[in-house]
């Protein structure tokens, strides 16, 4: 089961540069087990990894949504221009 404060000092100390080994080695020297470590170690990189997936994800409706945008925009100006 996921620890807030083990989360937290995770994410405290890579925004420090501190390494994942660092890490896992100063939290086995105040007592957290090999298998907690693993498992909150293990789960802020899938994390991490998730997050730029969603972020392409979300560009990528934005782009198409300017596109439709920009084409019907020429469109209309297209059929604006024939009835004149």
């Amino acid at each position: 089961m996921p620890n807030q404060q083990l989360i937290d000092y995770i994410n405290q100390s890579r925004q420090k540069g501190i390494t994942d080994d660092q890490i896992r080695q100063e939290l086995s020297n105040i007592g957290w087990s090999q298998s907690e470590i693993d498992e909150h170690l293990g789960q802020q990189v899938k994390e991490i990894i998730q997050k730029p997936k969603s972020r392409i994800k979300d560009q990528i409706k934005l782009f198409v949504t300017a596109v439709i945008i920009v084409f019907g925009f020429f469109y209309l100006l297209t059929l604006l221009v024939a009835c004149k």
